[in-house]
């Protein structure tokens, strides 16, 4: 079931939120990071990665969870994406042609959304003492 589909940079295929578990809903199973070529390959990026792609932290103080949808790196090499961990929310990162999933930004906090740029990545992120606060990670994450 596919949960959020959008371009590659390339232009040469997509990224799909998605799990392949035809007889679970769409938030029974874990979903994984896809990419699906134009020439019909589909490869997962994220099969050793045990946790859901995605922020599923409720709260009363803000409405909704973080957006589910893939960003870039600027060079469009690394596909980032939420996941959702113990009660906390994270950024990783995945090689777009494969390869270890990373953390990025983690630590005991709800990260709600986030924007990847050249020199870093701006994020909003909730604490029990801090309801929503804005947050900027260099490059090579915090």
């Amino acid at each position: 079931a596919i949960q959020v589909m959008d371009w590659l940079p390339d232009g040469n295929g997509f990224v799909v939120f998605a799990h392949s578990d035809i007889h679970e809903g769409a938030l029974a199973t874990n979903l994984q990071v896809w990419t699906i070529g134009m020439n019909g390959s589909i490869k997962k990026l994220t099969e050793k990665l045990d946790r859901t792609v995605g922020s599923f932290i409720n709260s009363d103080l803000w409405s909704g969870t973080g957006e589910l949808r893939p960003r870039f790196s600027r060079d469009g090499k690394l596909i980032y994406f939420l996941i959702t961990d113990q009660g906390n929310g994270h950024i990783y990162s995945v090689p777009v042609k494969g390869g270890e999933a990373k953390l990025v930004v983690g630590g005991s906090r709800q990260i709600l959304n986030f924007g990847v740029a050249e020199k870093g990545i701006t994020f909003t992120a909730a604490t029990a003492s801090h309801p929503v606060d804005l947050y900027y990670a260099p490059p090579n994450g915090t």
